[in-house]
């Protein structure tokens, strides 16, 4: 997260965390999952809104993100884990297509699994995996 506040300083990102009790996972691929999120909340979110990070332990690991901006559309929505699949690309947008398919790999590696769910104005991204 220092990464990326550090790449846009013009962005807000907001945490909450009820972490209860340790979690056992790989530190660098649970950091590599937050950190293709997060990079998508800021390259697809609202610029003017904070992306938020909330993480808990009650029940299940439980990390989300939420951003504001643009319903993902239904069509991209229904594919938006496979690889080479992007949203709506801007010209000077990086990338293959390949965070959310890493993402979703990283979870199922974990013995867990990411959502997401793309309303007008808020989309949120939750991974969950059984403590």
């Amino acid at each position: 997260m220092e990464e990326l506040q550090a790449a846009h300083p013009g962005r807000k990102i907001e945490t909450a965390f009820a972490l209860s009790r340790p979690v056992s996972v790989d530190c660098e691929r649970i950091a590599r999952l937050l950190s293709n999120l997060l990079g998508n909340a800021i390259n697809y979110g609202a610029p003017g809104s904070p992306v938020q990070v909330h993480a808990s332990t009650s029940g299940n690991f439980e990390l989300s993100e939420i951003n504001a901006g643009s319903a993902i559309p239904p069509g991209i929505l229904k594919r938006l884990f496979a690889p080479f699949t992007r949203g709506e690309t801007q010209t000077d947008q990086k990338g293959l297509g390949l965070g959310l398919y890493i993402v979703s790999e990283i979870a199922r590696a974990h013995g867990g699994t990411i959502d997401v769910s793309s309303t007008a104005g808020r989309t949120c991204f939750t991974f969950r995996m059984p403590l």
